[in-house]
């Protein structure tokens, strides 16, 4: 994927909680400097958050501090803070910008030209078979919501449907209450039935990582945002497995200038 030349930045960024205890911290600048290195990073894969060289190749701490031009303990120490903030997550071994959708608006746009594209389109197909004397279903009102009435012809359905059909599933599998109607669901699966997946291909996913993380240190990952992402691919194609991941805990991040400190429990994956 060609890389994203920008990112989404709040103007009261230096006001934010997490950036605040960052700044406490001894080494707090640095640090705060390795996090907008790593954003800036990320938006240069444009793999959805996560940092990777190219698909098959993710970016370790060595590979981190080299880009960077900056010492591996800063790096090693931002990582491990950044975690216990819940500002990374470490997901099959990669790092991953956790909510990247905030900070990254590109995919969300160009869905929108997509969609505008497709209603045009979609409007002068009706045109012309009302010309034709022929019945259509289109739907012609320019106040409609695109994405309620577009159709996934992958799927052979609505793709309102489509979107129902899978987190409906996936919420069946994991006891969750994801909505089908929020934006950056639509947004991943949309992009999914672009390259061709059908609902089968999701559900088999879905069974997949849930045979494989539930009950596990790893069952927060069972949502929208890590199965129906850039990893959906490999995920798809993952050979059967009876091996759970890992687990491995104790980071402690200290506040230098408080009796308090924070400690996470944290994912070692």
């Amino acid at each position: 994927m060609s890389e994203v030349k920008w990112i989404s930045i709040a103007t009261d960024i230096f006001n934010d909680e997490k950036m605040c205890t960052i700044e406490s911290m001894q080494d707090g600048l640095s640090i705060e400097v390795v996090w907008f290195k790593i954003l800036c990073l990320a938006g240069k894969c444009n793999e959805n958050g996560y940092l990777m060289i190219s698909r098959e190749i993710p970016y370790t701490e060595e590979m981190m501090a080299k880009y960077f031009r900056m010492d591996i303990g800063i790096i090693r120490r931002a990582l491990e803070i950044f975690q216990g903030l819940h500002m990374i997550e470490i997901v099959d071994n990669i790092y991953m910008i956790s909510n990247w959708m905030k900070y990254q608006n590109n995919t969300e746009l160009s869905h929108i030209r997509e969609m505008n594209r497709l209603r045009q389109a979609r409007y002068r197909e009706a045109q012309r078979a009302l010309k034709d004397g022929i019945n259509s279903n289109v739907t012609l009102s320019q106040k409609d919501n695109v994405t309620r009435h577009e159709f996934c012809s992958i799927c052979n359905m609505s793709y309102v449907d489509v979107y129902k059909n899978i987190i409906n599933y996936l919420n069946s599998k994991t006891n969750s209450n994801y909505k089908y109607t929020t934006k950056k669901n639509q947004t991943l699966i949309h992009a999914r039935c672009e390259e061709g997946y059908t609902i089968d291909d999701f559900k088999k996913v879905i069974d997949k990582k849930c045979d494989e993380w539930l009950r596990t240190d790893m069952e927060k990952y069972l949502r929208p945002e890590t199965l129906f992402g850039t990893k959906f691919e490999s995920y798809l194609n993952q050979k059967g497995s009876n091996l759970k991941p890992k687990n491995s805990f104790s980071v402690m991040m200290r506040n230098d200038h408080s009796d308090n400190s924070l400690e996470e429990m944290l994912l070692d994956n």
